[in-house]
């Protein structure tokens, strides 16, 4: 986790490019869309929730972010943020590449190695985020879909993966951070006073 501010520093374009593709949704009335598979996809809640509370929270312009059992068709008003820490979910690849079809460039957040997902970054199909601690890279694309109730004999979450889990959730603190920088909001707006939200005593109808 020590790691992740400098290895940010190293891709302030891209980075940039993030943040300003998601501040873009409220000028445009789109949706931001999370996309991940497994483990990711719930990690991927923090970053969910953060936009929300950030929304109701302040005065600031909406933040619509896509409900997770939402289908919808995507549009150009949109911002894609996909995560796959190994760079093989052949889901991410394939959705990225529509999307790039479409017009339309995602931000991919992925672990470092030659990997699918990597391939996507250097052909900037996508705008690329490396986060440090990555999984065992390969270039073999994995199907999320087709593999997700196989269970291999020994097989066991390694510290590797664990950090790389660490590191994202980590990430997307930072990129909650550089959204309310820009959008000059405080965490202090974002505390909810909860005593102001108890009735006083005495106050209102009785129970008869």
């Amino acid at each position: 986790v020590e790691r992740i501010p400098a290895v940010l520093k190293t891709q302030e374009r891209p980075w940039n490019a993030a943040v300003d593709m998601i501040l873009r949704t409220t000028g445009t009335h789109g949706y931001i869309i999370l996309e991940g598979y497994g483990r990711v996809n719930t990690i991927l809640d923090f970053l969910r929730e953060r936009l929300t509370h950030m929304a109701v929270r302040t005065d600031a312009p909406l933040f619509s972010v896509m409900p997770k059992d939402c289908v919808r068709s995507v549009d150009m008003r949109d911002a894609v943020v996909i995560a796959s820490l190994s760079g093989q979910i052949e889901e991410t690849i394939n959705r990225a590449e529509k999307l790039h079809r479409l017009g339309l460039t995602p931000l991919f957040i992925t672990g470092l190695g030659k990997t699918p997902a990597q391939e996507l970054i250097t052909a900037k199909t996508v705008i690329g985020v490396n986060i440090p601690g990555r999984r065992s890279s390969s270039p073999e694309q994995i199907s999320w879909h087709k593999n997700q109730f196989i269970w291999k004999r020994g097989q066991e979450v390694t510290p590797e993966e664990e950090a790389a889990e660490i590191n994202l959730l980590a990430v997307l603190e930072a990129l909650t951070a550089c959204i309310m920088e820009k959008r000059g909001i405080q965490e202090k707006d974002l505390v909810i006073d909860w005593g102001s939200l108890v009735r006083e005593s005495g106050s209102g109808s009785k129970d008869k």
